[in-house]
């Protein structure tokens, strides 16, 4: 027994020695990988928040994750950008991805909206646009393609994606200045990418875009001036330490900033409902939770609210101050709109009052009052039901980066 014992624990010593050998190397694998973005630019088709992109080929963690339409646009210092509208590293070869509808419902989420195959190249960028209407049979489309824009070293490039259906011409101008003349991109023609050109001092920019050969901003709309979009601005690359530090924070893209490559996305108008699809008021004076559909008479204001038909929608609150005149009041309207859209109310039958036009914005507030006098149809609001239709939303824009500024360490 004295024999075995002395030999089990020269073999355990043995084992630990030879199991802490500081020598021995173990290599883990370089994954060569690409970069892959995805825009949906699809309005009029998603599940409950938008849509998903996955690579099913191979497991891999880079799942580009709820995108709604014009992929969760947000406003910051009047500017709007998409920012799920980010670079994932995908590894490189001949890979497949499906876009799925995103729901809770497993019925819903299994719905594959397009299903392709492409091929990754190691240390490149790609994006997958979604274009098109999903209502229209044959009409979506899926762009697939390399971000090839060249570095453009003290200056900046710009460009512009038209995922509308109809031509436009964008011009591009320093902030505080005029539009000019002589379009930067003529006649962008439908679901297409221009190229980039060259601001040569960079600067904080606008856009102004009109229907091709047009006068009049699709963000303006018929309904009054509306200030052309600014793109994304940037910021310096910076130091934790301060002014004398060492540069430890990378540049911010933007056309303030040398070495950056933006895009300005045109969007089609939103279609959460179609023309002609009615909602209808309950009046509820004094209703201070506001529910969906109700309408309240705040000051000298009748207030409309809507969910879209979300069942028991309350919403928080209302701006503070009343206006001078009855006016319209939307709230909870999808704020991922990030433009403007148009409601009609109509008086009940046999009132003899004609339709109103209303435009209403949800920059980011998630309710706006019009200056829209509403003043004829007090009489109708108590009596109820006035009907109101979304009868759709204007262009709508976000800005994205193709290509950051060099890192200065």
């Amino acid at each position: 027994m004295r024999r075995v014992l002395l030999l089990s624990v020269v073999c355990l010593t043995a084992g630990l020695t030879s199991g802490c050998d500081l020598k021995e190397v173990y290599p883990t694998a370089a994954v060569p990988t690409g970069g892959v973005r995805f825009i949906n630019a699809v309005p009029d088709s998603a599940g409950a928040f938008g849509m998903d992109l996955r690579f099913v080929d191979q497991l891999e963690s880079n799942v580009h994750f709820r995108h709604n339409f014009r992929s969760g646009p947000a406003v910051s210092a009047t500017v709007t950008g998409s920012g799920a509208v980010q670079y994932k590293a995908v590894r490189a070869g001949s890979r497949q991805f499906r876009i799925f509808l995103d729901d809770t419902l497993q019925n819903i989420a299994t719905i594959v909206m397009k299903d392709t195959t492409v091929v990754i190249e190691a240390g490149r960028n790609y994006t997958a646009l979604l274009m098109g209407s999903a209502r229209t049979p044959g009409s979506m489309r899926l762009a697939f393609f390399e971000e090839t824009v060249a570095d453009p070293g003290t200056a900046v490039a710009v460009r512009v994606i038209n995922t509308t259906p109809n031509a436009l011409d964008v011009r591009q101008y320093p902030n505080g200045g005029a539009a000019p003349g002589p379009a930067t991109w003529a006649s962008v023609a439908p679901f297409s990418i221009s190229s980039h050109v060259t601001i040569v001092t960079p600067v904080q920019t606008r856009y102004n875009v009109v229907p091709a050969g047009g006068a009049v901003s699709v963000f303006n709309s018929a309904f009054g001036a509306v200030t052309d979009p600014l793109t994304l601005i940037g910021a310096p690359a910076s130091s934790t330490a301060g002014a004398l530090g060492r540069l430890d924070i990378e540049a911010l893209p933007g056309t303030t900033i040398p070495g950056s490559a933006t895009t300005l996305i045109v969007f089609p108008p939103s279609q959460f409902n179609n023309a002609g699809v009615s909602k209808f008021t309950v009046t509820t004076a004094g209703n201070t939770n506001r529910v969906a559909g109700s309408v309240a008479l705040v000051g000298a204001a009748w207030r409309v609210t809507d969910c879209f038909g979300t069942v028991g929608c309350l919403i928080p609150g209302f701006p503070p101050t009343a206006p001078t005149t009855p006016g319209w009041v939307a709230a909870a309207f999808n704020p991922t709109s990030y433009g403007y859209y148009v409601v009609v109310v109509r008086a009940p039958a046999g009132t003899g009052i004609a339709p109103v036009t209303v435009l209403v914005t949800t920059n980011g507030t998630n309710f706006m009052e019009t200056s829209t006098s509403l003043a004829a149809f007090v009489g109708p609001f108590a009596q109820g039901p006035v009907r109101y239709d979304v009868v759709g939303y204007i262009t709508g824009m976000s800005s994205v980066f193709d290509r950051r500024p060099p890192y200065i360490p």
